[in-house]
């Protein structure tokens, strides 16, 4: 095609080029006009003459491209030379060809072959190009440098981006820019020499983000380059057969395959998790009420009783009670009490609630109080192993101011209390009661002696029998601070306050008392107004207040702190001259706070070898005696509970962060026998190693702590460490009865503590020998105040999520976090504070430790050593269930080797037996011990191998347990 096309234009320029040469041969022989056109020329070279004859041109073509030839005049072919002229050399690999000056066709420039990615590509002379799709997975370029690892793909022309005609692309790995930052825009440039750079600019503000993929927070967003964590995703879906967590932020529900839960149906108990689902347990068996012939459960209304009639007899479950009778509120009430009177004064006469026998006997309570032997008013008598002794002639006075002593001498003495006497002041042999009045009879203590003296620097306290006695405080200190109104300082501003002597910008002026030259005093200042602001800060006396000299200066700097409130300084200094005032002050940065500390001066002791007679110990009162030598008193204080020989009930108000009971009770090891609370306790093995299953102590919680003191030493006091409870926390009560403390910081009236409507659901108090009773709706018994560190034993007659106490510093906030804090719990809250009784643990159906079912807390422990499980020890996860007559009535959990096993609720002699919880197994396993174990109130059993051969011997184990002997 392409010769055919030039052989055309040729033939064209060679018939123009004959004419014009005819034209310009006849010119030249006739007219003699122009010659030939000079760019026909130029473009032409003359060849030798071809012979012959022609007529055209066409005659003369010799089928060469790059030669044109011309029929001349004299009809002879002339051959001329057409260089540059297109050509076509015969190859197919070259393009643009061109005649030379020598009449030959040139070849061109080389044809360019296909440049998309993924095929080989050639040319052939003959065939032309032709090319080869690479194989997937050859090495290729796709031409952007901020791509590495280029290989070949096969793609689809219709739907892939970049598909080549051949059906592949080139497929590059981008380079990864990203700084991990989502608040910068990363990306990847290439530079003028094809070299690859990563830049980074600031994201818009706004744009979202993730703050940090394991916490599950929403609408994060960038602000100056930075994530800003927006709000917490909710992660409790309610559900308590699911166990609710965040992972990289998505919060996931995994079902439970165990544990404890509430269908909803009142109709079924012990209610499970089965695989995210809570499925009902065995179906609610009704008791049925005395004043019913039957009971049944139904669903949304609960056990529903078949009354009996008004009227129709009944048993109160009490034998001292005869002819109980339902009444028209279906309760049954107590008939006819049995009299078990026998009209003798010196026995307690009862009726026996198991067996409905009388008892008269008398008691060590009523030895030697007065009495009538018979109906003769001459005659005295002391009650003596349960009868009136006479004891002499006498009157019918029974030294009582709060009886009204009469004769009848038909009949004897009468000593009878009431209206007469009650409200009348008395006195009681006790120096530190204050003052008294007689109560039903009796001489009832209304207020305790103020042993305060006012003087900060002495501890006071009232001793019996010996009444107030102080003793200096080494460790008080008296601090004033400016909120003190004096005569110079009003104290009415304790912020950025002018200074009142006029003599320097702002300051306060403190009165400290009378102080001689060269007294220690620490005082602080806190500069403010605006951060950064630099100032000198005085610290000046004065015996007047008008004449100042200079205590100390220095340098100050106001510091704002991020939670609010500025930074203090403080400087420790003791004037030269005799003071009473003292002044803080600055020229520039206005003062917000002022204090100064002044510490209380206590007498040097020694005792008899002029011995120091100081034990270290806070929570005594250390006094020496020329001839007795040292005392150590025990005091009771906010921190410091003072304990005595015997059973206290207490709880602990001051506790530190981590409240490890060995670590708390260390200062009272010696003589610690046991710890208890509600199914927990801790005691010290022979070792003095401390087990048992109460590993931690509780804020809210009482507990009886039972010592055993040596001759000679009555009580001691147990220092506290730590943070003082706030008293706004929140209790998680259940009905029943709780030991529980009081978090107030002052002892607080019994009514003025309780709150409505709490108040109306408690129907006793209990403290250790004190006790309050409900009585109409009326609180009585010598029970009156609630106090600091000491427990409280608590009837409620329902449960009480969040009770509070009321005291005169309660804000109303409550600051701890709330959770399950037992560390075996399958919802184990690390974080929380305060247990809120949600635990749940991964055991078989049933097994959970009761609360007390009465008030007669009964309860008791095994402490197992060393169990082994499939012949391993036990896992956290591994469990041990006490049982009394088919029911669970306690589950303890391996804690350092020892598996403590609480008992709840049982009567004296029931049968406990033992199941091991293999969790790894998902078995339970019959745990024999070698000696049975019978229940008794607060009985310890101590369970291990008794074996002297086995590495885990221990000679203190009460029951063998031989099977978990280790070689």
């Amino acid at each position: 095609m392409k010769r055919t096309m030039w052989a055309r234009h040729g033939s064209e320029l060679a018939l123009r080029l004959l004419t014009a040469l005819f034209v310009t041969g006849c010119n030249d022989q006739t007219t003699g006009d122009a010659p030939l056109d000079a760019s026909a020329t130029d473009a032409l070279a003359e060849v030798t003459q071809d012979a012959g004859a022609c007529e055209t041109d066409l005659d003369c073509d010799d089928g060469n491209p790059c030669t044109l030839g011309v029929c001349r005049i004299d009809r002879n072919c002339q051959q001329q030379i057409t260089a540059a002229a297109p050509c076509d050399d015969g190859d197919a690999c070259t393009t643009d060809d061109a005649c030379d000056d020598q009449g030959a066709c040139a070849a061109g420039a080389y044809v360019a072959l296909p440049t998309q990615a993924c095929q080989s590509c050639s040319c052939d002379p003959t065939a032309g190009v032709s090319c080869t799709p690479l194989a997937a997975g050859m090495a290729c370029d796709d031409g952007d440098c901020c791509s590495d690892s280029d290989v070949c793909q096969a793609c689809d022309l219709a739907t892939d981006e970049g598909c080549g005609d051949h059906a592949m692309r080139c497929v590059g790995v981008l380079i990864e820019c990203d700084d991990e930052n989502d608040c910068t825009d990363d990306a990847c440039l290439c530079s003028e020499l094809d070299v690859a750079t990563c830049v980074s600019s600031q994201a818009v503000d706004g744009s979202a983000c993730v703050d940090n993929p394991n916490i599950c927070t929403t609408g994060d967003t960038c602000l100056a380059g930075q994530c800003i964590p927006g709000d917490p995703l909710p992660i409790d879906d309610g559900n308590p057969c699911t166990e609710d967590y965040c992972e990289k932020g998505i919060v996931y529900h995994d079902g439970l395959a165990s544990g404890q839960c509430d269908d909803g149906d009142e109709c079924t108990k012990d209610d499970f998790c089965y695989f995210g689902n809570c499925t009902g347990g065995d179906t609610v068996i009704c008791a049925v009420d005395p004043c019913a012939s039957s009971a049944s459960c139904v669903t949304g209304a609960g056990c529903v009783q078949s009354w009996l009639p008004a009227g129709a007899a009944c048993d109160d479950g009490n034998p001292c009670t005869t002819a109980d009778q339902c009444d028209s509120a279906h309760v049954c009430v107590a008939g006819v009490g049995i009299d078990c009177s026998d009209l003798n004064p010196c026995t307690v006469d009862a009726c026996e609630p198991d067996s409905g026998d009388c008892t008269n006997e008398g008691a060590p309570a009523l030895e030697g109080l007065p009495c009538v032997p018979d109906a003769s008013c001459a005659t005295a008598g002391l009650c003596q192993s349960g009868t009136c002794a006479p004891v002499g002639e006498g009157s019918c006075d029974d030294g009582n101011p709060c009886t009204t002593d009469t004769c009848d001498p038909a009949t004897g003495c009468t000593f009878e209390s009431g209206s007469a006497t009650d409200g009348q002041a008395c006195t009681l042999d006790d120096p530190c009661i204050d003052s008294a009045v007689c109560d039903a009879g009796s001489c009832a203590a209304t207020s305790l002696l103020n042993c305060d003296d006012g003087d900060l620097c002495t501890l006071n306290e009232c001793i019996p029998g010996a009444g107030c006695q102080s003793a200096p405080d080494p460790s008080a200190a008296v601090t004033t601070t400016c909120q003190q109104a004096n005569a110079i300082d009003d104290g009415a501003c304790c912020c950025f306050a002018d200074d009142p002597t006029g003599e320097h910008s702002s300051g306060h002026v403190l009165d400290v008392g009378p102080l001689t030259a060269g007294t220690s005093l620490e005082c602080c200042i806190t500069p403010g107004f605006s951060d950064g602001c630099s100032d000198t800060a005085w610290f000046d006396v004065s015996t007047d207040g008008t004449a100042w000299s200079v205590g100390t200066s220095f340098a100050t700097v106001s510091q704002s702190k991020p939670a609010g409130g500025w930074e203090s300084f403080c400087q420790t200094f003791a004037p030269a001259t005799d003071f009473r005032y003292v002044r803080g002050a600055n020229d520039s940065c206005y003062v917000d706070h002022f204090s100064c500390t002044v510490g209380c001066d206590a007498a040097e002791c020694t005792g008899l070898l002029g011995e120091d007679c100081d034990d270290g110990n806070p929570c005594t009162v250390d006094s020496c005696d020329p001839v007795t030598g040292c005392d150590h008193l025990p005091i009771a204080s906010d921190t410091c509970i003072k304990l005595h020989h015997a059973s206290n009930l207490v709880s602990f108000r001051v506790l530190p962060d981590n409240p490890v009971t060995a670590e708390v009770l260390a200062p009272i090891a010696p003589w610690l026998v046991r710890i208890m609370g509600e199914g927990t306790m801790a005691m010290p093995l022979p070792n003095g190693q401390i087990v048992g299953n109460l590993s931690t102590l509780e804020r809210t919680a009482g507990y009886w702590i039972t010592l055993d003191l040596p001759a000679g030493l009555t009580s001691v006091s147990l220092p506290l460490t730590g943070a003082a409870t706030d008293p706004d926390i929140a209790y998680s009560i259940s009905e029943g009865l709780e030991s529980i403390s009081f978090p107030g910081p002052e002892p607080t009236p019994l009514g003025d503590a309780l709150l409505d409507p709490d108040e109306a659901v408690i129907d006793q108090v209990v403290g250790e020998g004190i006790a309050a009773f409900k009585l109409n709706g009326t609180w009585v018994g010598n029970l009156s105040t609630l106090a600091p560190n000491r427990g409280y034993e608590v009837a409620f007659t329902e449960a009480l999520p969040a009770l509070r106490f009321a005291c005169a510093s309660c804000d109303g906030s409550d600051p701890y976090l709330y959770g399950c804090k037992h560390p075996q719990a399958s919802n184990f809250a690390p974080a929380a504070e305060v247990d809120d009784g949600s635990c749940t643990w991964a055991l078989p159906v049933g097994w959970a430790t009761p609360g007390w079912s009465s008030f007669a807390k009964a309860q008791g422990w095994v402490v197992f050593h060393d169990l082994q499980a499939a012949g391993a020890a036990l896992q956290p996860n591994d469990a041990v269930a006490a049982w009394i007559g088919g029911q669970v009535v306690g589950v303890g959990f391996p804690i350092d080797g020892f598996t403590t096993v609480p008992m709840m609720n049982g009567t004296l002699g029931d049968v406990v037996t033992f199941t091991l919880w293999d969790a790894s197994q998902g078995s339970e396993i019959p745990l024999v011990t070698g000696t049975e174990v019978n229940w008794s109130l607060n009985l310890v059993v101590l369970a291990g191998c008794t074996d002297p051969g086995a590495s885990n011997y221990a000679d203190w184990a009460d029951v063998d347990t031989s099977a978990h002997c280790v070689p």
